[in-house]
């Protein structure tokens, strides 16, 4: 990521985290929301925001479709989720996993998270994930776990993807 980019997105996505956080803190739940962002000048201002709450693997297929529509128009844009997330073993076959019905919402050693990820139009993208943490008697809180440039990899991993598929005799 350019360093430019960065500067230009960390405010923003540091008063998100603490938007976040306040609202777990409060006992609440984020339905998964999608920040559409406008470049103005040297800093990205969120133009539309938009919840995309989804019940199974067909409406996230087409939640992340509509995703695609929406954000074609903007320079960037931001998407907060809630979600699990397992640890497989090196080497694992993620595709058998799915394909044997696994799902890591039902795994008894899954981690509850929280992830803030910013991608631009130029493919820059910024990834954040926080565990978030319960405990019996305390507020909920988040965590920071780890942080990414690297390009992510999933049906929510590029929402431009849908809108600006690579063409031909090219490869993504």
């Amino acid at each position: 990521m350019r360093l430019a980019t960065r500067a230009a997105v960390t405010k923003l996505l540091h008063g998100i985290e603490a938007m976040a956080r306040d609202y777990i803190a409060a006992g609440n739940e984020h339905a998964p929301t999608l920040f559409c962002l406008r470049k103005e000048g040297k800093k990205y201002k969120v133009d539309v925001v938009m919840l995309t709450p989804t019940a199974n693997d067909t409406e996230k297929d087409a939640a992340a479709l509509a995703c695609g529509q929406v954000v074609e128009p903007f320079d960037a844009y931001i998407h907060l989720t809630e979600g699990w997330r397992v640890q497989l073993p090196a080497g694992a076959d993620i595709d058998a996993w799915l394909a044997a019905g696994r799902r890591a919402s039902t795994e008894p050693d899954r981690v509850e998270i929280l992830s803030l990820h910013f991608v631009s139009r130029l493919g820059e993208q910024l990834f954040r994930e926080f565990r978030i943490v319960r405990e019996d008697g305390k507020a909920p809180r988040l965590e920071f776990e780890r942080e990414s440039e690297q390009p992510m990899e999933g049906r929510c991993a590029n929402f431009y993807d849908y809108a600006m598929p690579a063409t031909v005799g090219t490869s993504q």
